[in-house]
């Protein structure tokens, strides 16, 4: 079975009694390399005020600014933006409300570029003597 089937079954479960909130669309797994944007979104079953994000289960806090992302509320459907992700935005990423949890992974690579070292002595002779 699925992960979506498996989501779409709980929110299912959830709404037969009457009160849950699930999420009908999940966070899903992000690679990326570093300078990117990164954009996770999941939608809720109902329209819900707020969500809580978490970055390796710590608490992002809206009143703080989070330090670099960016975290919407739109109706059902809730967003974590990262304009320009580094090496520290590696994480696993949690959205929760009342009733539910989803959650991803985000995968960022670093840029590795080639270096070439060239040889620009011309002279063939091995002069490491030195004067004493």
């Amino acid at each position: 079975m699925t992960s979506e089937r498996l989501q779409l079954l709980s929110c299912i479960v959830l709404l037969t009694g009457l009160s849950g909130v699930c999420f009908v669309r999940g966070l899903v797994n992000v690679d990326v390399i570093v300078g990117q944007r990164v954009l996770l979104s999941c939608e809720t079953s109902q329209d819900v005020v707020s969500v809580d994000w978490l970055k390796n289960d710590e608490h992002l806090s809206r009143d703080t600014g989070c330090h670099g992302y960016e975290l919407v509320d739109s109706g059902r459907v809730h967003t974590l933006t990262i304009e320009t992700a580094s090496l520290s935005d590696e994480a696993k990423y949690t959205c929760s409300c009342r009733d539910d949890v989803t959650s991803c992974l985000v995968i960022v690579e670093g840029i590795f570029g080639t270096i070439t070292i060239t040889n620009t002595n011309t002279n063939n002779n091995n002069n490491n003597n030195s004067n004493v």
